[in-house]
């Protein structure tokens, strides 16, 4: 009876450990700042994305280059769910993958990343990750799917938004 007792005891441990583990890793790492991404993404918040973004994008010759591209990222995607569905659409999304970058399509995006930004220090970018995302908008019987592409760097030891396409 106490062998059984135990044993029960030590596969809920295991199981709230596990359930703990995944719960942690939802709102920590690349899948937690896709959540943030996303969620500011279907508010159409850009100040919210512009304050997740790299700080590259400070190192711009352009006042407001950064708002823009995103307005117009995140824009174009919301102005194509309206005209496809209406403007009363939910929206959803799901994270059809996250990956590493290869090595030699890291080090040519940092290449692109000096040339565009000379004063801004790729050193501090220690790994690139991208997060392809489904994103349906639905209203009633219609609905329309668009893969929203998130480019995410680590610099230091914080995800900040490279790109959003």
């Amino acid at each position: 009876m106490k062998k059984i007792k135990m044993v029960i005891i030590l596969v809920v441990v295991i199981i709230i450990t596990t359930a703990g583990g995944k719960i942690v890793q939802n709102f920590t790492g690349t899948n937690g700042f896709v959540r943030k991404v996303m969620t500011a993404y279907e508010k159409y918040d850009i100040d919210t994305i512009v304050s997740l973004s790299s700080d590259m994008y400070y190192y711009s010759d352009y006042e407001n280059d950064v708002e823009e591209y995103f307005e117009y990222a995140v824009g174009q995607n919301i102005d194509n769910f309206e005209s496809s569905v209406g403007h009363k659409y939910k929206m959803f999304y799901e994270v059809e993958e996250i990956y590493d970058l290869s090595q030699r399509r890291q080090d040519e995006m940092l290449r692109n990343i000096e040339y565009s930004y000379p004063d801004f220090d790729v050193d501090i970018i220690n790994k690139i990750v991208v997060a392809n995302i489904k994103v349906t908008a639905k209203q009633g019987n219609k609905s329309v799917n668009k893969t929203v592409k998130i480019t995410m760097s680590k610099e230091g030891k914080i995800w900040r938004l490279l790109y959003l396409e």
